[in-house]
């Protein structure tokens, strides 16, 4: 993140200011505070774009934790960023645990384009991880605590579909 102009980064779900003093914005859509605006991540459009869009275990709460349900606004408000948000050299890195929303899963399974690195937990006791590949988390099921994470290099041309 220091590489980065901290009026040209974006985070979604404000996590970093619960560990550290930021500067940078952020996009949450229930929490309010400086620098947080206040708006839905599948709508957004903000009046600059970012060359710096990140995300800590956020996205899997996306149209999960509404209601209705629909796991598919958490793909709905990432292609949106990626259209409306990201500048054209931009990059979007998002982490998420394994299998919790769906639509975040057809994307990992069906997806192209992006960078991704996946992470196990090998001792909870003392909450070490290690990274490995996807076809030996996948079939790791959601629970807390959490034993599968996956992060996401999504650029502005990556694709995002999932058929």
């Amino acid at each position: 993140m220091k590489t980065f102009p901290t009026d040209k980064i974006l985070e979604i779900g404000n996590v970093l200011a619960h560990y550290f003093p930021i500067k940078h914005d952020v996009l949450d859509k229930y929490e309010s505070g400086d620098r947080i605006i206040m708006e839905d991540a599948v709508t957004y459009t903000p009046p600059k774009k970012y060359d710096l869009i990140l995300s800590i275990s956020t996205f899997e709460h996306v149209g999960i934790d509404d209601s209705p349900k629909d796991p598919t606004r958490a793909l709905l408000a990432l292609r949106n960023l990626q259209k409306n948000a990201l500048s054209k050299k931009g990059m979007i890195f998002i982490s998420f645990p394994l299998n919790y929303n769906s639509s975040l899963t057809d994307l990992i399974e069906n997806g192209r384009g992006y960078e991704m690195f996946c992470f196990k937990k090998i001792n909870p006791g003392k909450n070490v991880w290690q990274q490995t590949n996807y076809k030996d988390i996948r079939h790791i099921k959601y629970s807390q605590p959490v034993k599968a994470v996956v992060f996401l290099k999504i650029s502005k041309t990556t694709r995002l579909d999932t058929d």
